[in-house]
């Protein structure tokens, strides 16, 4: 099995392009099998939409979960693409295939991510590629696998001694890894790099570096894809500039240091990479013809001389033009860096507020919720509307209870809201503990506590309790002082401060006759008051008894005047005569 992981990229939609694809782009015949995981659908389209959807969303999924919503450096993309190969003498089956690359997931810790395998049958060779999604789904953290490469070797190693495969070179590698020894691709790759370093830094330009790769042996040449260069070794092998290069600059400055430098060389007259690695090659096939070491070294001489008076040429050149613009670029660029270290201190400053704040609102919710703030003062509210609209003048008359009632519970839900909304402002000024004071009046005006008007007594009475107290230190001392040195003084002094003690006394106890006087005065007021009430309700009592005793004395002479009235048109009708009692006449003609 031989394991390649390729660079993280950004497009989950440009990489399924190209897997579900011939190289052509126009056909699909080369997709043996696919199939997601960690996702709700098996149609690859949908599957890098959702996987996109994911990482552009981590900041929402951070928050859902509940977590810190900082993180890895989100330049560098979230798609992880690497493969799997077999040899050619190995079939594997879909079944095979697909449960080693569910093991390399897991030997990466991208099991619980969302990922797609994709199996291809274009080559000699069995593959399969796996496409992960570096966001978790689930908590929305950026997950770097770190080791990849040897993890990816140390579990072809396992598989190849399980199956009873043996590769010689990944044998030495890990006996070399296990042993501390770096392995025989990255000491090439040393040499390169110490070489293609050595030029970089002795090359003023871009025309002194090509001179200089020369008499190292090794050629700069266009690279196939992009704006980058390549090297180019005697054996016609291409190494990556950038990749062999060992300066101070990472990434992107790494790769716009190098573009500044060889910004005078002009790509087209390069020669192509391709072009230039098989005619090295084939170079080196053919017989080598006769070879005079004497005329070859005048020559190499004459070569070296000639590119370093080039070389002084073009760095004095180089070093006229950059005198000029030196002081102006510098002042420029001095400026612009501070400029930008403002910006960016600024905006990491205002990140840090607004993460601190987010986090502070969070829990004075959630303490507003757990003490029922809202609760209490809507229910105060009703019992005030409730008092209200209880207190009329017929109910302090006939039902002073229910008055009394109202108030003792409006009163009662005040006390019960002034108590909870103590213990919430106490869960504040905790959570705000290491801010500064502004802030934290800030926060407490913004709940409606004032702007630190209660921090301002407190510590106002502390002041004074303690200047009381040193005042009375300085004249206990001043006392003993006088004692020891000048009795009669002290005596006498001793007296004056008794007399004012007692004067002290006596204007107190004035003073508390006084208000008891006061207060039997306003209790002789209140009871005055509440006699007059008693009498005024009485006499209305009695002025609605009598109305009533006058009401039920009419009714009964009303029924007295009916009988009467009865009895009269009773004895009427008995005197009247009836047609039997009418003398009948004589109606004989």
């Amino acid at each position: 099995m031989v394991p390649k992981i390729n660079s993280r990229g950004h497009s989950f939609k440009g990489l399924m392009a190209y897997l579900t694809h011939d190289k052509n782009a126009e056909t699909d015949e080369r997709v043996l099998w696919s199939e997601t995981g960690n996702m709700h659908t098996n149609d690859l389209e949908k599957a890098a939409k959702v996987m996109a959807w994911t990482d552009q969303n981590a900041d929402v999924l951070k928050r859902d979960f509940g977590g810190s919503r900082v993180g890895r450096n989100r330049d560098v993309g979230a798609v992880y693409h690497y493969s799997l190969s077999w040899a050619q003498n190995e079939q594997p089956d879909q079944d095979h295939q697909r449960s080693q690359a569910l093991e390399t997931l897991e030997r990466l810790g991208l099991k619980e991510h969302q990922f797609i395998m994709i199996a291809h049958n274009d080559t000699d060779h069995a593959h399969v590629h796996v496409v992960a999604n570096l966001t978790n789904p689930e908590t929305g953290k950026r997950h770097v696998p770190s080791f990849d490469k040897r993890a990816l070797q140390a579990y072809a190693l396992e598989y190849e001694r399980q199956h009873g495969l043996h590769c010689a070179m990944r044998e030495e590698n890990a006996a070399r890894r296990e042993r501390g020894e770096p392995t025989k691709y990255r000491e090439q790759k040393q040499d390169y790099s110490e070489k293609i370093t050595r030029a970089y830094y002795a090359a003023d330009s871009g025309r002194a570096f090509i001179h200089a790769l020369h008499e190292e042996g090794l050629q700069l040449a266009a690279a196939r894809r992009g704006s980058g260069f390549v090297i180019i070794d005697d054996k016609g092998d291409i190494q990556k500039l950038a990749r062999q290069l060992d300066i101070e600059e990472k990434g992107k400055a790494k790769t716009a240091a190098i573009n500044a430098k060889l910004a005078d060389i002009d790509r087209e007259k390069l020669a192509d990479a391709d072009q230039l690695s098989q005619q090295i090659k084939l170079e080196n096939t053919r017989e080598p013809e006769s070879y005079d070491r004497d005329a070859e070294e005048i020559k190499q001489q004459k070569s070296l001389a000639e590119a370093a008076h080039k070389a002084g040429e073009e760095k004095a050149r180089l070093q006229a033009e950059n005198e000029a613009k030196a002081a102006a670029e510098k002042r420029a660029k001095a400026l612009l860096k501070q400029q930008q270290y403002q910006k960016a201190e600024a905006r990491a400053r205002a990140e840090r507020n607004r993460q601190i704040q987010w986090r502070i609102d969070e829990k004075t919710a959630a303490s507003r919720k757990q003490w029922q703030i809202d609760e209490l003062t809507k229910a105060r509210a009703q019992a005030k509307a409730e008092y209200q609209k209880t207190n009329t003048f017929f109910n302090r008359v006939f039902q002073r209870k229910k008055i009394v009632e109202a108030r003792n519970h409006w009163r009662d839900m005040h006390q019960r809201l002034e108590e909870r909304r103590s213990r919430w402002l106490a869960d504040i000024d905790a959570y705000n503990k290491k801010r500064p004071d502004w802030a934290k009046e800030q926060e407490r005006a913004k709940h409606g506590f004032g702007k630190g008007k209660d921090l301002q007594r407190e510590a106002g009475k502390n002041q004074r309790q303690e200047a009381a107290k040193r005042l009375k230190a300085q004249k206990e001392k001043t006392i003993l002082s006088d004692v020891q040195t000048r009795p009669k003084q002290a005596l006498r002094r001793a007296e004056q401060v008794t007399a004012k003690a007692d004067a002290l006394k006596r204007t107190v106890s004035q003073k508390k006759a006084r208000q008891d006087k006061l207060i039997k005065q306003l209790k002789k007021q209140q009871q005055e008051r509440r006699d007059t009430v008693q009498t005024r309700f009485n006499d209305e009592k009695e002025k609605i008894a009598k109305r009533q005793s006058s009401l039920t004395s009419q009714e009964a002479l009303r029924k007295r005047y009916n009988r009467m009235v009865h009895e009269r048109n009773k004895e009427q009708n008995d005197n009247e005569p009836t047609a039997s009692d009418t003398p009948k006449r004589d109606l004989d003609l």
